[in-house]
């Protein structure tokens, strides 16, 4: 943690690894201060972790969800991970971003999928 940017405090592991998920890694991290997620606490703001867990059972990555209802001290894994799997089964699904669409009242997710590479050669 950090006040200015320049001085920080080691505040240990936030999202410890899942055996049959994987590591927890990049993502995103939003507040929900209606609780239109359904995952804070009555009448509370939260933050809602979205990231990608790596690895595990099915060696994939997918993405996951959890909650920390006191400013991010402390966060709990929701117990319905993983909320999004590879409609493919990639190994390259990773680094979630979220954002509230307030014409729809939905949450958005974009993330990465792939690898990046062409599945046809490219001419020159």
């Amino acid at each position: 943690m950090s006040r200015d940017l320049a001085h920080w405090d080691d505040r240990g592991v936030a999202i410890e690894p899942d055996a049959a998920l994987g590591l927890a890694f990049s993502g995103s991290a939003v507040v929900d201060a209606a609780n239109t997620s359904g995952l804070c606490d009555a009448g509370v703001a939260c933050l809602v972790a979205i990231y990608t867990h790596s690895g595990g059972e099915d060696g994939t990555q997918k993405q996951s969800l959890a909650v920390s209802q006191d400013g991010g001290d402390t966060w709990t894994p929701y117990g319905g991970n993983p909320v999004l799997r590879s409609p493919t089964g990639s190994r390259a699904f990773r680094d979630p971003k979220v954002f509230w669409h307030e014409p729809t009242r939905r949450w958005v997710m974009v993330l990465a999928a792939g690898d990046g590479r062409s599945s046809s050669p490219r001419r020159t």
